[in-house]
């Protein structure tokens, strides 16, 4: 069959562009057997794009750019090709760059595998080359010991070593099995030092025994008078016939934590039969039922017929005591009266404020002035800073709980007893701020400050507090210290590292350092401090409260109870659970009834649970 002539075209066609058995042309175009010739540009064009069109089914090889004809290169269809004009363009411009693979799945995934081989056998090499190394080189060990030895001089209390037999050596069941007998020992030595009562305690114990039968106490200080009544509030029997008995004539105290069980008048003929025969000192808490404008009256009546001197009044929860009856008893008590509380009088206000500053800016010489919970509002705390020639001679300063009061309202009231001020107390005001601890560098005689629950107050202000500044005023040389409740952060080992230096620095003091320490959860407070209040502080710390400070740990404290003398009393631990048995039954104080750790409570599963 003979072939047709598509067929024999297309053959003629492959024939004269491969340019075999191509006939020379003539001045037409045309060669000697009258085919028309193909120009070469097209050849070349068309031999471009086979080769680029072949670059999708085989693996390419690096060829120069072969430049085409076109009219617009972006429009040709060879620039869709992985390999086209745009991109070769790009690969040539970086001639140093090696050659691209093949980015096929199979190549890609050799080609992870080889790096991931390759970085793992690096990574051995290192390793193996530093082992070698750390084991073979001689110096190795020298180093570390210097090291430890660095740090075991800027904390001692690493090398601190629990007594505890076998603290670290004992299996889980050997712990379980003694978690009674400690916890039966702990008891027994805090009840060490109650087992033989002394002959007060046995006599005291007798009379709060038989209180129904005591008419008279007779010729008794005022301080068993004092310790009988504690007693027998601790134990819910003071009544009316044992109150009698015992605030008789010639007692200069009355002092009471809970006189929620005496009447008012049976409280105003104790009064107005104490005050002309010497009573000096009232101090009645949760005395709302029994203090009321009777009562006060009573001592009205007494000061004004001069039978009377009173110098120390506390009265807490007197919720019948009004505005006008505080302002006549104070007027009538402040020519001799130097110590004044109130705590939680609901019925105090504005009044009660103008006739505080009132009187005692002209009359009398008020020491110690306590307000706490005590509503009387910004316009009453205005009242009470706009005449500070009143606390002029004031030594303590407490406002507790005050709301309203702000940071101007301090700065005023701090003016006027900036040189006598010796304690300030502003635990629980929430809006105090760090204005509050800048108006306090010109305290320089402040030894105690209290400012629990500021949660305002930062660790850069309590810095400053305690920062010496040439051409300032030094930072106050304090003996208590209760920044407890603050933000977590605040009370830092920096701060407290100032606030211990300064306490020591003190030149006028023949023993300094701090007495009373509350730092209550803090999270960032480290053993360091421990370590700083057992060199600076160990012959004058008695109270510590380091309650929710999470960071602290066994050694610490260890440390800081073995370094301190036998001054040190009480040490309260609440939330610490990182504490345990080392610490606990391993300091050199355990058998010492004097030193009370509060705060543990031990769970069945040797696990030490604080609360």
């Amino acid at each position: 069959m003979a072939p047709s002539r598509r067929s024999q075209r297309r053959a003629e066609e492959e024939e004269e562009s491969s340019g075999v058995g191509a006939a020379p042309e003539d001045s037409t175009g045309r060669t000697s057997t009258g085919r028309r010739v193909v120009p070469e540009r097209v050849r070349e064009r068309q031999r471009a794009v086979a080769e680029r069109e072949a670059s999708r089914l085989a693996r390419p090889e690096v060829r120069p750019i072969v430049s085409l004809g076109h009219a617009d290169r972006q429009k040709s269809a060879v620039t869709s090709t992985p390999f086209g004009v745009l991109t070769t363009r790009a690969s040539n411009s970086t001639k140093d760059s090696p050659p691209q693979e093949w980015c096929g799945p199979f190549s890609v995934a050799r080609q992870m595998i080889a790096a991931r081989e390759e970085k793992k056998r690096r990574e051995e090499a290192e390793a193996e080359n530093g082992v070698d190394q750390e084991y073979h080189h001689p110096l190795d060990q020298v180093m570390e010991e210097l090291e430890l030895e660095k740090k075991r001089k800027a904390h001692p209390s690493i090398s601190w070593k629990s007594s505890l037999p076998g603290a670290h050596e004992q299996s889980g069941s050997a712990r379980n099995s003694s978690l009674y007998a400690k916890r039966k020992r702990r008891a027994n030595l805090i009840a060490q030092k109650h087992r033989i009562p002394t002959l007060f305690q046995t006599c005291l114990q007798f009379l709060v025994d038989h209180i129904e039968f005591v008419e008279s106490l007779g010729d008794v200080d005022s301080s068993i008078r004092t310790r009988l009544l504690q007693e027998l509030v601790a134990r819910h029997k003071l009544d009316p016939a044992a109150f009698d008995a015992i605030a008789e004539n010639g007692t200069d105290v009355l002092e009471l934590t809970d006189a929620s069980s005496i009447t008012q008048e049976q409280l105003t003929k104790a009064l107005q039969r104490m005050m002309p025969s010497g009573l000096q000192y009232i101090m009645l808490d949760q005395a709302g039922r029994c203090f009321g404008p009777a009562a006060a009256d009573a001592i009205v009546e007494a000061m004004s017929n001069k039978l009377g001197s009173l110098q120390a009044l506390s009265i807490g929860g007197a919720y019948l005591l009004k505005d006008v009856d505080a302002v006549k008893l104070i007027e009538a008590v402040a020519p001799t009266l130097s110590s004044l509380e109130y705590k939680a009088c609901p019925m105090l206000g504005v009044q009660f404020c103008k006739g505080l500053t009132k009187t005692f800016a002209t009359t009398g010489k008020l020491l110690e002035l306590s307000l706490e919970d005590i509503p009387v509002g910004s316009e009453g705390l205005e009242t009470l800073t706009g005449e500070t020639t009143a606390f002029r001679h004031l030594k303590s300063l407490s406002m507790r709980r005050i709301i309203d009061l702000t940071d101007a309202m301090v700065h005023k009231l701090l003016l006027s007893c900036t040189n006598t001020l010796e304690r300030l107390d502003l635990s629980d005001n929430h809006d105090l701020t760090d204005a509050t601890l800048s108006s306090l560098r010109s305290c320089v005689g402040l030894q105690a400050l209290h400012v629990s629950g500021l949660k305002h107050l930062t660790p850069q202000g309590l810095e400053a507090l305690f920062t010496h500044v040439p051409g300032m005023a030094p930072p106050p040389s304090l003996r208590v210290l209760d920044f407890g409740r603050l933000d977590h952060e605040a009370v830092t080992d920096d701060f407290m590292l100032l606030a211990i230096q300064a306490s020591t620095s003190n030149k006028d003091s023949t023993v300094g350092g701090l007495v009373q320490v509350n730092v209550e959860g803090s999270s960032v407070l480290t053993d360091s401090t421990l370590e700083k209040l057992a060199s600076s502080c160990h012959s004058s710390l008695q109270y510590l409260h380091v309650s929710f400070c999470t960071a602290l740990s066994d050694q610490g404290l260890g440390y800081l109870v073995d370094k301190c003398g036998s001054q040190l009393r009480n040490i309260e631990v609440w939330g610490c659970a990182q504490i345990s048995d080392s610490f606990l039954d391993g300091h050199r104080r355990v058998a010492d009834p004097g030193l009370h750790i509060v705060g543990a409570w031990m769970k069945q599963n040797s696990v030490r649970a604080f609360r």
